[in-house]
């Protein structure tokens, strides 16, 4: 029951390189969705969760972005390099009209939507990305030490007499040590150190929440030595 989504972009661009590894940029983008597949919440006595269409919606911001070596500011930190991006959007969704869902054990079934104003589905406003990489190419070693956060978003849509469910916004930090020894490398990865409550909301009231735990893995490879 859902239709093809298209989207037209459209970005411009602004780069500066202010060294040989080094680069500041920032970005303004536009982007319009013609039949944009959302997740739609329905009440019942059972949750259900089906995905419509909506007639149209539209994205616009800017991201800013920086990637260099800290050997800018003091030949000590040559081996440290750090990159990060924020980006920052506003998004529209034309969400009125007759939406087809599709119903377990029931099929389609047509559903009349309110026109109100309201987010895309799924888009967060802001999302932050930041990393700092220690490297070392005589011992073959690197560590980098990253870090995400993105804000909250509307994770399904809600219908007259239900409110959208909005998962709220949350950290994550990463680390990743790598090191070769000849011709094996290895790879130690440990996500989520700071835990990683996810908690989703509706009508400003706590839904469900969980904590994804934290996780470690260690990997080696082998590339033959030709």
């Amino acid at each position: 029951a859902l239709r093809r989504s298209r989207i037209a972009n459209y970005d411009l661009r602004w780069e500066w390189f202010p060294g040989a590894d080094a680069v500041v940029a920032v970005s303004g983008f536009y982007k319009n969705f013609e039949d944009p597949i959302e997740v739609l919440v329905l009440p019942s006595t059972e949750l259900i969760r089906s995905w419509v269409n909506a007639p149209e919606a539209t994205n616009y911001g800017v991201e800013l972005e920086m990637r260099s070596s800290l050997g800018i500011i003091a030949p000590a930190l040559e081996s440290l390099r750090f990159n990060g991006n924020l980006t920052l959007v506003e998004s529209e969704v034309a969400s009125g009209g007759i939406s087809t869902v599709f119903i377990p054990n029931q099929g389609p079934v047509d559903l009349q939507t309110i026109d109100r104003d309201r987010a895309l589905q799924g888009q967060s406003p802001y999302v932050l990305n930041l990393g700092l990489t220690w490297f070392s190419e005589g011992a073959g070693a690197s560590a980098s030490l990253l870090f995400n956060r993105f804000g909250e978003r509307i994770d399904a849509v809600g219908r007259e007499s239900s409110p959208d469910i909005y998962e709220e916004a949350r950290n994550q930090l990463d680390l990743v040590l790598e090191r070769s020894f000849g011709a094996f490398k290895t790879k130690l990865s440990m996500n989520r150190l700071l835990g990683n409550d996810v908690t989703f909301t509706q009508g400003g009231e706590v839904l469900r929440q969980y904590d994804r735990g934290r996780s470690v893995s260690v990997s080696v490879s082998w590339t033959p030595v030709r």
